[in-house]
């Protein structure tokens, strides 16, 4: 009887003991690096994207994630062919990397988003995105591109924060030929969500920025933020060694009163560190028709901050056109800081303007006010410039 009593604790002990052990099973499969494989080119369809028979779009390597989306996952994309694909939703993918293998990888998205991603944590490496309307569309995740390039998409890189915080980074990247923005990141302005966006070593050339109407929130070449474009966040904004040339942005037809004049760059954020840019050859050129008394800051660069620190800025032979055709009302208006604006507590250092050209067209007697020229800065701020 003895024997019998005793015996039951240790097999509640060797029961308790399996469990462990499954668990610790478990959470080492779930940990283990997982890899599949894309070759666009290849015939076969219903294949398990291992290296050596991989599946021919990034729709399938995507289906297979889903069952294992918190693994760490890397899809290998073959440089060697061209992937056509349609809207590739990713959602609450925890450590995805999507790279190019062998050198560049092409997605053409037909003139859909690209990259849908909501709830994850994705990194893209050695990739060209082109053809869409918006290559990546983010929402809530984080961002790390590098090495790649987006090219004649309308929309390029947007992503806004809802109900979690946003992080983007973007690192030795090409934005090229796109005509409605290349990076864009909004949230809520009434939110408290974390904001950290990071540009560096990254060139953004030759995109074409029509506007016909109203502008939208995510309309300009880079504009980082808040929705309502009016409140300076608790965001922080790190730009390094940019190269924007040749970049056109038009809104000839009517910018509604109600909207703000987007520069070709908005910056709006608590934090921002500017070091290493280079503007030269951008064209913008406004109409703009006013209903009330209202203020231009900038059509190339405008920051709004309360701590901002920009070294090393240089404007190359960048063109401002500016035709306001009537004044509703007899309001006035004024502009600030064609070239450069920045509000808040501000330090610039080393600020370069060779031969740019600002040109504002306005109706005899109306009362237009043109103040700080070329560089403005508000409130506290001191300012270097050579020209």
């Amino acid at each position: 009887m003895f024997r019998a009593m005793s015996s039951r604790p240790k097999a509640n002990f060797n029961r308790l003991h399996l469990i462990l052990l499954l668990a610790l099973v478990t959470i080492a499969s779930a940990a283990r690096p997982r890899e599949l494989f894309v070759h666009c080119s290849s015939i076969r369809l219903d294949t398990n994207c291992s290296e050596s028979s991989p599946c021919n779009s990034v729709h399938r390597a995507i289906a297979l994630l889903q069952a294992h989306r918190q693994q760490p996952t890397t899809i290998w994309i073959a440089a060697q062919s061209a992937c056509v694909e349609q809207t590739v939703l990713i959602d609450s993918a925890q450590q995805l990397t999507i790279a190019g293998q062998g050198g560049e990888a092409l997605l053409c998205f037909a003139g859909t988003v690209g990259l849908k991603v909501q709830n994850s944590s994705l990194q893209l490496n050695s990739l060209a995105l082109t053809n869409a309307s918006t290559a990546v569309l983010a929402v809530d995740s984080s961002l790390q591109i590098s090495n790649c390039s987006f090219v004649a998409n309308q929309a390029a890189v947007s992503a806004s924060a809802n109900s979690r915080g946003l992080s983007v980074d973007v690192s030795f990247s090409t934005f090229l030929l796109n005509t409605r923005s290349a990076i864009s990141v909004l949230r809520p302005g009434q939110s408290s969500l974390v904001l950290n966006v990071a540009i560096a070593d990254t060139d953004f050339i030759s995109n074409r920025l029509p506007t016909s109407g109203p502008i939208l929130p995510d309309d300009g070449l880079i504009t980082i933020g808040t929705v309502d474009f009016g409140r300076i966040d608790s965001a922080r904004v790190v730009l390094q060694r940019l190269r924007i040339i040749h970049n056109t942005q038009l809104c000839l037809a009517r910018c509604a009163p109600s909207t703000r004049s987007r520069p070709l760059v908005l910056v709006e954020a608590a934090a921002v560190e500017i070091t290493d840019i280079l503007l030269q050859n951008n064209h913008v050129a406004w109409k703009l028709f006013f209903s009330d008394e209202r203020v231009v800051e900038s059509a190339l660069f405008n920051v709004r901050s309360s701590s901002l620190t920009a070294c090393s800025c240089h404007f190359v032979n960048n063109a401002v056109t500016v035709v306001v055709p009537e004044f509703g009302g007899g309001a006035g208006g004024a502009f600030l800081g064609m070239l450069m604006h920045a509000s808040g507590d501000s330090r610039f250092v080393d600020v370069v303007a060779v031969r740019n050209v600002v040109n504002i067209t306005v109706p005899q007697n109306n009362p237009t006010q043109i103040a700080g020229g070329l560089f403005s800065v508000a409130a506290d701020g001191a300012l270097s410039t050579r020209w």
